[in-house]
């Protein structure tokens, strides 16, 4: 048996689901019926997609009280391989060459680091994210053979709710301070990486929905708790039409944001150059036809339970004009997001 809960952005209620997982993509998920839908990476050569269909469902009340002692949390067994600062930095450099001798415009580099861990309770850490940081999605996947989850992610693939969907271009990354956003100054890198995101997702909507009226508010800047990034909202009308929902999605992700672009040369190039599988980091979770609801996020800011240790997964995106050095300050910054409810 699967469980899972999660916290949409900016609600209170924690839905719980106790169910069973079976391999599924979202196109069969959108047109079959109803689950939760967790994906892999598009490059992960290990791992399988699954929905998992709901045997019951409900509401947290009081998520103080509520124990979960009674369930045997699934750990994985397939050993990560943890990336050093040293391999880290050859293969941002490495990437880096590549973009500018191939006119590359962006590629993602991930990277996994180790965090010890002593008498782990994943659903005290799982509650400990949905307080930290209310504006963003919390999740716990717990599924036996493939392991549990955990993750805190800004970023929204596709929402539909009554006809309407939505999306975002999040990209660009800088610590929170506390300033007044509107003011929040950034620099040509990270304001060219948004605008490649923003350009491919606009073009992605016209060629699936050519007649749909599309609403574009920004870019501006956001803020996910610890971190500020530049963010361009989509919306339009989609009414009933899962077939083109579903070949839109398929389009659409991997996006940008967490491969490159071009998607196909991006990559091949990170093929090249990670020497780890990114599992389901970067891959696809959330509610398909649950509580009335679709909204789909990119599994960014994950961790992965093991025996005595978390694995923790983080990437930037790099362009020609990137520097090594200050990308990894960027995944060191990423990685507080968990690292913070973690070490408190």
């Amino acid at each position: 048996m699967s469980l899972l809960m999660y916290r949409l952005p900016n609600k209170d209620n924690i839905h719980c689901v106790v169910g069973r997982a079976e391999e599924s993509g979202f196109k069969d998920a959108l047109t079959k019926g109803k689950g939760f839908l967790f994906s892999p990476a598009a490059n992960s050569l290990l791992h399988k997609s699954y929905t998992i269909t709901p045997n019951a469902e409900f509401v947290l009340t009081d998520a103080d009280t509520d124990d979960f002692s009674w369930f045997d949390w699934p750990i994985s067994t397939h050993q990560p391989i943890i990336t050093s600062r040293h391999d880290y930095l050859n293969q941002a450099l490495g990437m880096i060459w590549a973009m500018q001798e191939n006119q590359l415009k962006k590629a993602i580099l991930s990277r996994i680091l180790r965090h010890p861990t002593h008498n782990f309770d994943p659903y005290k850490t799982f509650i400990a994210l949905c307080e930290k940081y209310p504006q963003i999605m919390v999740y716990l996947v717990a599924i036996p053979g493939v392991g549990t989850w955990i993750g805190a992610t800004p970023e929204t693939l596709v929402q539909i709710i009554n006809g309407k969907a939505s999306t975002m271009a999040l990209a660009g990354t800088q610590k929170d301070t506390g300033s007044n956003p509107d003011k929040v100054l950034w620099g040509n890198k990270e304001q060219e990486e948004q605008q490649i995101v923003t350009d491919n997702i606009k073009d992605l909507i016209q060629s699936h929905f050519p007649l749909a009226d599309i609403k574009v508010d920004g870019p501006n800047t956001v803020s996910t708790g610890a971190l500020l990034h530049i963010n361009t909202q989509f919306e339009w009308n989609v009414g009933e039409d899962y077939a083109a929902i579903a070949s839109f999605v398929n389009d659409l992700h991997p996006t940008p944001a967490i491969v490159g672009e071009p998607r196909a040369e991006a990559l091949n190039l990170i093929a090249h150059s990670e020497t780890h599988d990114r599992a389901y980091y970067t891959g696809l979770l959330g509610p398909v036809n649950l509580m009335n609801v679709t909204h789909l996020f990119v599994n960014l800011r994950c961790m992965q339970v093991f025996d005595g240790y978390v694995a923790l997964y983080v990437g930037g995106g790099l362009t020609a004009n990137s520097h090594p050095e200050a990308e990894w300050q960027e995944t060191e910054l990423k990685a507080k997001t968990l690292l913070q409810v973690l070490q408190s």
